[in-house]
């Protein structure tokens, strides 16, 4: 009778262990920042980001992530030497594989005065493609991407920074066997 009661507690004991896990949730930023400096009206700017760069935690749970949510995303002109007047008349954020695939739009500029919106974080609509696309390639190994910054301005030369930014909220859940 003994042995049936430490066979039932080891198994039930087992079992709880079996059933445990860690849930976490955490939000961080992913930056893309680019260099636009071109003669002409048209640009074109291609970056690969290592999402684990930006993230201790995201860089110890990755193998174990359970979701990726796009939460924000943010565009700032973070220097500007160019007319009052110039304008970025259509531009698109890009996200793709590194390997070069097709990349997908993430975010739209269009019609925006640079100087009136220089050193103003402003928040910009995203597409839901691109959302799918990042938070594949986020969440997914090798957990690295490609962004495109691909634009027009109507005056040249066209010559500013700009850092986009991308709020994402992970989670986690790992079993302890």
């Amino acid at each position: 009778m003994y042995y049936k009661i430490v066979r039932l507690a080891a198994l039930f004991v087992f079992v709880m262990l079996l059933s445990c896990s860690v849930e976490k949730d955490f939000t961080f930023e992913v930056e893309m920042e680019f260099e636009v400096d071109y003669g002409s009206t048209s640009y074109s700017i291609v970056d690969d980001i290592d999402v684990t760069d930006y993230s201790s935690d995201f860089d110890e749970y990755k193998d174990d992530i359970e979701s990726v949510t796009l939460e924000e995303a943010t565009y700032t002109v973070t220097s500007f030497t160019g007319p009052l007047t110039q304008v970025i008349t259509l531009a698109e954020l890009k996200v793709g594989e590194t390997s070069g695939a097709t990349p997908t739009v993430l975010a739209t500029l269009e019609n925006v005065n640079i100087s009136s919106v220089s050193a103003i974080e402003t928040e910009i609509s995203t597409e839901s493609d691109g959302e799918d696309k990042l938070v594949e390639l986020v969440k997914d190994s090798p957990h690295q991407f490609r962004c495109y910054f691909v634009g027009t301005a109507n005056e040249a030369p066209v010559d500013f920074d700009i850092l986009f930014k991308v709020k994402l909220k992970v989670k986690y859940k790992k079993s302890a066997f």
